[in-house]
């Protein structure tokens, strides 16, 4: 994960992969966020959805070079936040 992170610095390609498996992730979080809260502004969703797509990527590429927190405190971490934005039904 790391080695993708990194290229992605630098490979145009790599970027562009990267970057639109990211916008999967981001899109349908937008889509679930937006359906269980109506009146969630499109941009505020957008927002949402793409701080915590990256911030999950960012914390497990940290993780992995450096884990300062178990991985179960970390999953119930990214849980919790996640869980703020789309709840489970």
């Amino acid at each position: 994960m790391r080695a993708v992170v990194e290229a992605a610095t630098y490979d145009a390609d790599v970027a562009v992969f990267w970057r639109e498996f990211h916008d999967w992730f981001t899109v349908n979080t937008v889509h679930r966020a937006t359906s269980s809260d109506p009146d969630l502004r499109s941009e505020d969703a957008e927002a949402l959805a793409y701080s915590l797509v990256w911030m999950t990527e960012r914390s497990f590429t940290e993780y992995l070079s450096a884990p300062r927190v178990s991985d179960v405190a970390l999953l119930k971490a990214l849980e919790r936040l996640w869980r703020t934005v789309v709840p489970v039904d």
